[in-house]
């Protein structure tokens, strides 16, 4: 194979490494839409994106029907800490008033009408909050860590040794000349087997892992 085949090759085992971990492994920017819940929104408004892991926020925002920005959240106000489970939050604390103490940084009004934007009688409006974001397991082309870079490894080779198993035909080779013979036997089509097995072992345990890390077992909601 030539180096573009086999680059043709790790960009196939990179898209099944997406599907076999349902995470994607370069950076996709996306866009949807979440109803404000007032159970979550007391709950420092508690959003589940539908894709992950979360690698940056790239807004969220209050959005009317017409696609008018009435407030976009400061992004200091967003909590990061749960983004590789697909959980956002949003922490409206300023130095100033969470300590009393000032950060030197103006913070305006903005954070009292965020609290009390929604203290009406209000349960749940569809289409509320916008979510702008970027998924991935890396934020940056190149930057892929090694244990998912190594399950493609696992499936690009998988991929090659299964190819170049069949052209390997004959399983038994004999040479005689005058009373004297040689003969030896090989494997055939099957001469990578034990390979391609243990690279399957490893590729089925590199995607418990993997997904043990970005999934949880137990789903939980409000109603």
């Amino acid at each position: 194979w030539s180096d573009d085949q086999l680059k043709d090759h790790i960009n196939v085992a990179m898209n099944e490494a997406e599907v076999l971990m349902d995470v994607p492994v370069m950076p996709i920017k996306r866009k949807e839409k979440h109803p404000f819940d007032r159970e979550l929104y007391v709950s420092f408004i508690h959003i589940m994106t539908n894709f992950g892991p979360i690698s940056q926020i790239d807004k969220l925002c209050i959005q009317s029907s017409n696609n008018k920005n009435i407030f976009e959240i400061p992004p200091d106000w967003i909590e990061a800490a749960r983004f590789f489970q697909k959980q956002i939050n949003v922490i409206p604390l300023t130095v100033v008033g969470a300590t009393g103490i000032s950060s030197g940084q103006p913070t305006g009004a903005a954070g009292l009408a965020f609290i009390a934007a929604m203290n009406g009688g209000i349960d749940w409006v569809p289409s509320y909050w916008e979510v702008e974001y970027t998924t991935g397991v890396c934020n940056a082309e190149g930057q892929v860590p090694v244990i998912v870079n190594e399950l493609i490894g696992a499936i690009a080779a998988i991929d090659l040794l299964g190819n170049l198993g069949p052209q390997n035909l004959n399983t038994s080779v004999s040479v005689s000349h005058d009373g004297i013979s040689q003969s030896s036997s090989n494997p055939g089509p099957a001469i990578y087997q034990t390979r391609i097995g243990e690279l399957m072992g490893k590729r089925d345990d590199y995607v418990k892992r993997i997904r043990r890390i970005f999934y949880n077992k137990y789903f939980m909601t409000n109603i």
